[in-house]
């Protein structure tokens, strides 16, 4: 299962980093990944206009349930999950999914920017409120009804043809936000994980 996992994950990262310098040569592009909470309104929607190129791309992969270029992104996760979680592979894994993420952003969806990520401890408790769920320069806010489909927001319309887990089903983009929960996301509890894991090390 591993090795068919990054089989099929491998040229999928190929095609959509094609530019992966090969020596030892200096960059001349950095992208600077910045924080949504510093973003502008323009930067903020560059990036959500781009995401929605993403679900309108038809997929290139041939692999079984995707119909689009955001669907492939989905269903590589999920084919890796079982080689890449709880593993030492889980960090360079997920960096270069969000690689391929970005670069098929820049060059299928002519975004100029870096991919932005949430600096989760300055909403930790809080994650409801936070403008990262913004319902116009956010991904929508929380979930409602009985199957928690976000219901505002630039994604409340995308049918999602990927999950729960292995399955192909098409469903809404759902969302179950937990304030008590998300405190987890604190950098005191950062740091205390941190330090048991540097513990483990020595």
């Amino acid at each position: 299962m591993k090795f068919l996992a990054w089989t099929l994950a491998l040229p999928f990262f190929a095609e959509a980093a094609p530019t992966l310098a090969t020596t030892s040569e200096a960059c001349t592009i950095k992208n600077q990944r910045k924080a949504w909470h510093t973003l502008t309104r323009i930067e903020k929607l560059a990036y959500i206009t781009a995401e929605k190129c993403l679900m309108t791309l038809p997929a290139k992969l041939g692999l079984k349930g995707p119909r689009t270029r955001f669907d492939e992104f989905q269903k590589v996760h999920v084919l890796a999950t079982e080689s890449v979680h709880f593993v030492g592979a889980f960090l360079p894994f997920h960096r270069y999914l969000i690689y391929a993420h970005e670069s098929i952003l820049q060059t299928e969806c002519n975004y100029t920017g870096a991919q932005p990520y949430w600096d989760e401890p300055l909403d930790a408790g809080n994650f409801s409120s936070s403008v990262v769920l913004d319902a116009v320069t956010g991904f929508g806010g929380n979930g409602a009804g009985l199957s928690n489909c976000v219901n505002d927001g630039p994604f409340k319309d995308y049918v999602n043809a990927i999950g729960p887990f292995q399955q192909i089903t098409d469903h809404c983009i759902d969302r179950r936000i937990d304030d008590c929960a998300s405190a987890q996301a604190a950098s005191k509890d950062f740091r205390m994980v941190l330090a048991m894991v540097e513990s483990v090390d020595r």
